[in-house]
């Protein structure tokens, strides 16, 4: 008998039936996509690091290597359990040509490597190492778009077979500053007159977290340092960042979408119960019990739930895989396999229960009513306390009566109201965060200032020689407004227990070029240090505390000025002012302003002035950082929209459905009064316009308060603190609103189409 009547049930509203799986359908798939993603993510960073068995601690240098020196030192030190010394051919990008494309303009240090024998495996995506034979090459997954497997690739005029893709657990990342192509040793032995030769000195530990003590101990032993050094925890921070932008991003995204779907849904229920009013009072009457009418309901909208979820989980497989792209080009097959689907199941299975649960609530409420108010039609409303209906009446009796009803049915209102208002923040936050992390601004969250060039020199011979041709070339160059050079140099901070530990400090005028700072400012004497996010939660440091360096054995204290952001150099960095020794110096960056016009051309001559060093376009250096995370922050933003538009389209026209089956009798004495067709349809529009321009106003307004606040959360987590939203007004709040208030309009228009069929006779006799 259940089973017939939700079956007639099922049959007789098709629409709101349909509507109501396809947000089920929705929240589930976002719900399973969303935990698919979280497992696969750490699942596939984690299998990278250990099939290619990345290296506890690393060393880059270039120059003069001593190898016996090295070896001795790793035999002697017992944190140490094995140690390798690979070499990296750097290669100009102008001599590199991946199918049609040059790397000439790449930011990237670009070079060829031959496999390691015993660790940080060059590895496919399979896991295996790769092997190329002679004439073939492995590239980077970054330019899987350049050329097709099979094509040429040109290495300083040298032609190469393009055999596939590797997976570089050290510079897969974005972040990495270098990338590794794999070719044959006797490949690598022609070319290696062509470039400059630096070495990866890798270690594996007894202790992985060891890694401080070992940096310490190395640089103590005056061993080869002409480069930057990097811990297994910062190679696995790098990798998780490449795609952690994004999965966070479309988290939060599916988050705040399944709350709405949970609204929509609710909106759906109480239609649904406002359309069988009537049959529910005769169920009641003729004396079926409470529970048995809250089973039928409640059977019926189980199934719809089922069936909802089953779809959600079988298409959130397309969907994670269309909205993560290009996350999936650098995922490791781990984490796609059994636990990831089985954490999707698990997701739609809660959202089941949820929504089960939810309903039977509803259902509970809405049946706690007499018998008498079931039977009865839904009759006049109450009017609102407080509200002075005469200031109304200038705008007209049709806009009166709308905005009337919409002050006394406040509740009815205040749904539809939240769902606008939740649409209108879906849609503004994925795109203010786009512009922002692909805005010029941006560097500041990079760890530098915000500038028209950024020259970075490192892993040189004569790296101090070098840095004076460019520093005098910036002073003597009449389109340079104003240029800084910062030095990079190894220091021993004191902990509090008498150990030292390494840190690394950039010293130069930072007061020109300022980062973006969460807490106080640059540092303004040699007496102040400020801390990058990351490192100042590292050391356990905030603004106003003392910290000590160890110089030559020369003790320096000093005062934390500052907290500012950092995503680069993985996240862990300070600045201070105290003069520069040329001898320790590791790199340089220079930043640069020049006069308006002048940028793209001095650039362009700063990069064929000093090709030893990398000159870049800021705009190019954070497209090609960020590059990945930008496209697919876009494809995020996009689909929010989408989702917005169809989420407000769906409940508009629900919304205005119930609203003209409630309103019936109210209607029908308005029609037998004299009221129009037309009149009773502005009514109905007065109302939805008023709450479409309020929820969009509020969700503006919110998107840009808690929003900031929720997308900052998510960058901080990352070494990016104190984010601040770079919007395109136009974009934002303009033709966004737009097209959500014209997703409201459109189907509230069509919906009112039934008011012209009011039987006013019927009405009133029921009434």
């Amino acid at each position: 008998m259940l089973w017939k009547i939700v079956k007639a049930d099922l049959a007789r509203s098709k629409l709101i039936n349909v509507t109501l799986t396809a947000f089920v359908c929705a929240a589930a798939m976002l719900f399973a996509a969303a935990a698919a993603i979280i497992v696969k993510l750490s699942g596939s960073v984690d299998a990278l690091m250990t099939a290619a068995a990345a290296p506890d601690y690393m060393q880059m240098h270039a120059g003069e290597f001593d190898a016996a020196r090295m070896a001795r030192f790793a035999k002697e030190n017992p944190l140490v359990r094995s140690y390798q010394t690979l070499t990296f051919l750097n290669i100009d990008g102008a001599a590199i040509r991946i199918g049609d494309t040059a790397l000439s303009d790449s930011v990237q240090d670009n070079g060829l490597c031959v496999q390691s024998e015993t660790f940080d495996f060059l590895v496919g995506n399979d896991g295996k190492a790769l092997y190329p034979a002679a004439g073939e090459i492995y590239l980077p997954l970054c330019y899987a778009e350049n050329a097709p497997v099979g094509g040429d690739v040109y290495i300083c005029g040298r032609r190469f077979t393009l055999a596939g893709f590797l997976r570089d657990a050290q510079m897969e990342s974005s972040f990495a500053s270098s990338k590794r192509f794999l070719v044959n040793p006797a490949d690598y032995a022609a070319l290696r007159a062509q470039g400059t030769e630096e070495y990866l000195i890798e270690f594996l530990l007894t202790d992985r977290a060891a890694a401080g003590r070992l940096e310490t101990a190395y640089a103590a032993a005056g061993l080869e340092a002409n480069g930057p050094a990097v811990t297994y925890a910062l190679f696995r921070l790098m990798n998780a960042l490449s795609g952690g932008i994004l999965a966070g991003a479309v988290i939060l995204l599916g988050v705040i979408l399944v709350w709405v779907a949970f609204l929509c849904i609710r909106f759906t229920l109480l239609a649904k119960l406002e359309e069988d009013r009537r049959e529910i009072g005769v169920m009641r009457a003729i004396g079926l019990a409470r529970g048995d009418i809250v089973r039928i309901y409640l059977g019926k909208y189980a199934l719809i739930a089922a069936l909802g979820c089953l779809l959600g989980l079988a298409f959130s497989v397309p969907a994670r895989g269309l909205l993560l792209h290009n996350m999936r080009l650098y995922m490791d097959k781990a984490g796609a396999g059994f636990l990831s689907s089985a954490c999707g199941a698990l997701g739609a299975a809660l959202l089941f229960v949820a929504i089960t649960a939810y309903v039977r609530g509803v259902l509970r409420h809405a049946f706690r009513l007499p018998i008498p108010l079931a039977l009865r039609a839904c009759g006049a409303a109450k009017a609102a306390k407080g509200i002075a209906y005469r200031k109304l009446s200038a705008l007209g009796v049709n806009a009166y009566l709308g905005l009337g009803d919409l002050f006394a049915r406040r509740k009815l209102y205040g749904t539809f109201l939240l769902v606008l208002l939740l649409a209108s923040f879906i849609v503004i936050v994925p795109q203010n965060l786009y512009t922002t992390v692909k805005s010029d601004s941006f560097i500041g969250y990079m760890g530098s200032g915000v500038c028209d060039m950024r020259i970075d020199l490192q892993q040189a011979e004569d790296i101090a020689g070098k840095a004076t041709q460019i520093e005098t070339a910036l002073a003597s160059d009449p389109d340079v407004v104003k240029y800084a050079v910062f030095t990079t140099e190894n220091h021993m901070l004191r902990m509090p227990d008498g150990s030292v530990e390494s840190i690394h400090i950039d010293l130069g005028r930072h007061e020109l070029f300022p980062a973006q700072y969460a807490e106080g400012g640059a540092p303004a004497n040699e007496e102040e240090i400020a801390l990058s996010a990351l490192e100042a939660k590292a050391l356990d440091k905030k603004t106003g505390d003392t910290l000590t360096l160890e110089t030559l054995g020369v003790s320096r204290t000093l005062r934390v000025c500052g907290v500012y952001a950092d995503i680069t150099n993985g996240g862990k960095t300070a600045k201070a002012l105290f003069p520069a020794d040329a001898a320790r110096a590791m790199r340089y960056m220079f930043a640069a302003d020049f006069a308006p016009a002048k940028a793209d051309a001095r650039i362009e001559a700063y990069r064929r002035a000093f090709a030893f060093a990398k000159v870049s376009d800021v705009e190019k250096y954070v497209g090609q950082t960020l590059g990945g995370s930008i496209s697919a922050m876009r494809t995020a933003a996009l689909a929010s929209l989408l989702a917005s538009l169809a989420v407000c389209m769906l409940i508009t026209a629900l919304f205005v459905k119930m609203l003209v089956l409630r309103d019936a009798d109210t209607r029908a004495v308005l029609r037998a009064i004299g009221f129009t067709a037309s009149d009773l349809r502005a009514q109905y529009m007065t109302r939805v316009c008023a709450v479409a321009l309020l929820g969009f106003v509020l969700g503006a307004l919110l998107a840009n308060t808690l929003g900031e606040r929720l997308a900052g959360a998510l960058i901080a987590s990352l070494g990016a603190s104190g984010l601040r939203f770079d919007a395109e007004p136009l974009r934002a709040y303009l033709l966004c609103p737009a097209l959500l208030i014209l997703s409201v309009l459109l189907p509230a228009r069509m919906n009112l189409k039934s008011v012209t069929k009011t039987d006013i006779h019927a009405a009133l006799g029921d009434a």
